[in-house]
């Protein structure tokens, strides 16, 4: 009788990649991974760039695609302290989502030290509340956001039966401006179905023509999705190497 293949398992190294981020129903059982190992999909560049940019440690990452859109070359940004693990927390997570397996000899890792990191510690806008109220006549949305010992809190209204997602979105925003001193818009707000639920995608301009994208899975508050979905974007940006400040 002939042995039985061990099937590749990567949902641990996933969710420790990912962190609080990730949603375990998102992943891929083992028996779908050991299928799409043997013919490996066809994932768009874009899609494996994101869910690497999502991975703790990673600053961006850029997929060069080769013969049958097979990822032939990776190129990674990472901080410096994640610069051994972060290739292959990113190698588990493409396996545990995409069933895509990137050997490890085809990325290329670029520690950084500082710029995302100031005072050894991470520059990120926490989210410390959303609330959304409705009087019959008007509906609002109230954010407040925390960067270090710092709070900073907006307020969205609009007219009765407003889109509470949207509301939050912009809150956000306001929040976000106030902190940064500049100009922060959401330019475009959309629900997405995604493996096991759905998530809200945002597209944030920050002037200077820098437009972020943004994701948050929706877990029964629309509002806080959206909230959360701006500061991916937010924080992705604060997160790129060199940048000193908002």
């Amino acid at each position: 009788m002939a042995r039985q293949r061990r099937l590749p398992l990567a949902h641990r190294r996933a969710l420790e990649a990912f962190g609080e981020a990730m949603d375990p129903d998102a992943l891929l059982s083992a028996e779908e991974q050991y299928a799409r190992s043997l013919t490996p999909p066809r994932v768009p560049a874009a899609s494996l760039e994101q869910a690497a940019e999502r991975v703790v440690g990673v600053y961006s990452c850029r997929v060069r695609l080769g013969e049958e859109a097979a990822p032939a070359r990776v190129r990674l940004v990472v901080r410096h302290d994640r610069r051994f693990a972060a290739a292959k927390d990113v190698q588990s997570a493409w396996f545990a989502l995409f069933g895509v397996y990137v050997p490890r000899g085809r990325f290329d890792v670029l520690p950084v030290r500082g710029g995302g990191d100031p005072a050894g510690g991470p520059r990120r806008l926490a989210l410390r509340g959303c609330a959304q109220q409705g009087d019959g006549r008007s509906s609002r949305a109230t954010v407040r956001l925390a960067f270090g010992q710092r709070t900073w809190e907006a307020v969205a209204t609009g007219p009765r039966g407003a889109d509470g997602q949207r509301l939050a979105a912009q809150a956000t925003a306001s929040a976000v401006e106030a902190w940064a001193g500049r100009s922060v818009r959401v330019t475009d707000l959309q629900t997405v179905q995604l493996h096991g639920g759905e998530a809200v995608v945002v597209a944030v301009d920050v002037g200077e023509g820098t437009e972020l994208l943004g994701v948050a899975r929706e877990r029964g508050d629309g509002g806080t999705a959206a909230a959360r979905a701006v500061l991916d974007a937010v924080n992705r940006w604060l997160a790129a190497p060199g940048r000193a400040g908002p």
